[in-house]
């Protein structure tokens, strides 16, 4: 586990601090993250896939249906950069009740670029499921960060010395 986490979490013991629990607290070992950001670079993806609104349009979808999330409305999907081949790509924003998704498809290199970004907590394994089934991605890159861990254990404490 990453010092950092472990020195926040030593604070927050010293302190006597609890902190809002909207992932569960084993998540980072106890400290409550705000939310959970999945970043996923897909390399080389089905060309045919992601240069097509209506696939995007049911990959959006699918991603909030498997991974348990509520959609706020249609996701946004629009195709813009022609400037620059290097950018050109659709962009996809889909709000979900509790943060948002959002991608970029570029047409040069067939590569994607997610973030899956929520206070609740989601099985990243799935997400990935969803991206293999309709992108097709050659190569996936992971990182995982847990959003607001140094903020809650700051909010808990200014909460704590006040009263």
């Amino acid at each position: 586990m990453d010092r950092t986490v472990y020195a926040l979490k030593a604070k927050q013991e010293a302190a006597g601090v609890t902190t809002r629990d909207h992932l569960s607290p084993s998540v980072a070992n106890g400290v409550a993250p705000w939310g959970q950001h999945l970043v996923l670079d897909l390399g080389d993806c089905d060309r045919a896939a992601i240069t097509s609104a209506d696939t995007i349009r049911a990959f959006s979808k699918a991603l909030v249906e498997e991974i348990e999330m509520v959609a706020f409305g249609e996701p946004t999907i629009v195709h813009f950069g022609h400037d620059n081949p290097a950018t050109s790509g659709y962009s996809l924003v889909q709000l979900i009740e509790t943060s948002n998704i959002c991608a970029h498809f570029s047409d040069l290199t067939g590569d994607v670029y997610l973030d899956v970004f929520s206070c609740k907590r989601f099985d990243e394994a799935k997400a990935i499921g969803v991206c293999q089934k309709f992108l097709k991605p050659k190569v996936i890159q992971k990182h995982t960060m847990l959003r607001g861990i140094a903020w809650n254990a700051t909010r808990g404490a200014i909460a704590q010395a006040a009263e």
